[in-house]
């Protein structure tokens, strides 16, 4: 697979002062969300970009230009300038003003998306045949039928560990749920049938880019953690799909 491209941009006031270094896959959809999300970005007069083939490359480049050429404000990279004037209660507030910065937690993300493929699969596992119904593409949810194997009981299925699994948290108070109206069945009971509803690949991309873009390093924590953790996602209901259809 071709390695995708990165742009390295800088933003800069009408006095030429450089106010922020980034990266991006494309620039003008950064701006978008800076425009929406970035107390500094009404500032932003002209903006320079160079373009290199791939990931690394664009981040190293981005650190050197953020320690040399010191934007306004970036916080990545820019090391706390505190001396013996400084009090220990203002390094406290610089401290709490940078962790501030970064309000959702990518890794919380990554994790739960792949505790909740993990139990789906095992859930799946135990059936027969399998039914979705729904829009996978455009829709935002779509309906799961499982007809159970032969003497698959409630206890082994245990359908409550899949409905009560920690949706991902985006931000304080925002969770993105990922399953929701599982079918209840009685202790120790044999199991036919099970459904639930599960979101599909597509919505549950664009909620992970709309939730976590305001991330200033947005592009970087995405492909390392949030990227992998959806493509396994999607693989297994890219199966499921498959075994629907088959049925």
């Amino acid at each position: 697979m071709a390695t995708r491209g990165r742009e390295l941009y800088r933003h800069f006031d009408s006095a030429k002062n450089l106010l922020y270094v980034g990266i991006s896959l494309s620039t003008v959809s950064r701006l978008s969300q800076h425009r929406r999300t970035s107390r500094w970005a009404d500032e932003i007069a002209s903006i320079e970009i160079e373009r290199f083939p791939n990931l690394a490359l664009a981040a190293e480049a981005e650190k050197h230009a953020i320690i040399v050429e010191n934007p306004k404000w970036n916080r990545v990279h820019k090391p706390f300038q505190t001396t013996k004037a400084v009090s220990k209660k203002s390094r406290r507030n610089a401290w709490k003003a940078k962790s501030l910065h970064y309000p959702f937690d990518v890794s919380n993300v990554a994790r739960r998306l792949q505790e909740t493929t993990a139990l789906v699969a095992r859930t799946v596992a135990l059936a027969e045949h399998i039914r979705l119904s729904g829009g996978a593409e455009t829709g935002t949810f779509v309906s799961l039928v499982l007809t159970m194997k032969p003497a698959v009981s409630s206890d082994e299925l245990r359908l409550h560990e899949l409905f009560k699994a920690q949706p991902p948290e985006t931000a304080p108070r925002r969770r993105i749920l990922l399953i929701s109206q599982t079918t209840d069945h009685a202790p120790g009971t044999l199991v036919d049938q099970c459904e639930f509803t599960l979101i599909t690949p597509s919505w549950l991309s664009r909620l992970c880019e709309e939730c976590l873009g305001r991330r200033d390093d947005y592009d970087r924590a995405y492909e390392r953690e949030i990227l992998p953790a959806i493509a396994g996602f999607s693989r297994l209901f890219d199966s499921l799909a498959i075994d629907s259809a088959a049925s």
